[in-house]
């Protein structure tokens, strides 16, 4: 098993963890009491069998799905029949013919071929008249008067 410098478990410990699991001798909160650790690590390494060092999720070697050339020219055709389109809509769009249609992959294909369009200007605050200074609702405070003397 690998062990970074922040693991909380040594590798043997995390070993004598499963198999206490395994065993049912002990509930989650004893073992993260007796190993010094949180409920959700104890979880998290019941969970990994036999040993596992790696995180659940994909096993290994399995990668993402991959951008494909036909994806790309899809998104490409997409946006040049609708410039109107944004990626959410076009991966919504292509999403029945391609699995791995995403607005993030869209945007990402638009992005690596200068087809996205330009940011729209930001509004700038109207200027207040007077120098007044703008209240929470960004609507003019009138200015107050300096307290008298006699205050």
């Amino acid at each position: 098993m690998s062990e970074h410098k922040n693991a909380r478990l040594l590798p043997h410990q995390r070993e004598q963890l499963q198999a206490e699991v395994a065993a049912g001798r002990s509930s989650y909160r004893q073992l993260a009491g007796r190993y010094g650790v949180s409920l959700p690590t104890v979880q998290r390494w019941a969970k990994r069998s036999g040993g596992q060092s790696r995180p659940l999720g994909r096993p290994a070697g399995v990668t993402r799905p991959q951008r494909t050339p036909a994806y790309e020219a899809a998104v490409l055709a997409h946006r040049d029949a609708h410039p109107d389109h944004g990626p959410v809509r076009i991966a919504a769009e292509l999403r029945p013919r391609f699995a791995q249609a995403h607005r993030g992959t869209a945007l990402a294909v638009l992005q690596a071929h200068g087809r996205t369009r330009p940011a729209r200007p930001k509004k700038e605050a109207p200027a207040l008249a007077g120098g007044a200074a703008p209240g929470a609702d960004g609507r003019a405070v009138p200015a107050q008067a300096a307290p008298g003397p006699g205050l």
